[in-house]
């Protein structure tokens, strides 16, 4: 794996595209979590462990969306870089 540019210069750990990619949704589903709970919900009559419940269940379909679309990426990138590599070169064609 390939650091990805510019991070190497700007720090001593080095981070491959794949692990630092992996933990941002999870970094967002908790951080989304405690901004609600610590926050609160206008109007809502629940007790925390109550909005915990229902945000771990949204928290867990936003992973699971996260993940379909990790799959429906790849696919495109494979799909891009076969097309590219199986192109006619100009050079054929003279």
């Amino acid at each position: 794996m390939a650091p990805i540019r510019g991070l190497a210069n700007k720090s001593k750990h080095l981070c491959t595209s794949r692990q630092c990619s992996a933990n941002w949704p999870v970094l967002g589903n908790i951080a989304m979590i405690a901004i609600i709970l610590i926050s609160g919900v206008q109007g809502v009559t629940q007790s925390r462990i109550d909005m915990l419940y229902g945000l771990s269940l949204l928290a867990g379909v936003n992973m699971g969306v996260a993940v379909i679309e990790a799959i429906v990426t790849a696919i495109c990138i494979i799909y891009r870089k076969s097309e590219t590599r199986y192109a006619p070169r100009v050079e054929d064609h003279v």
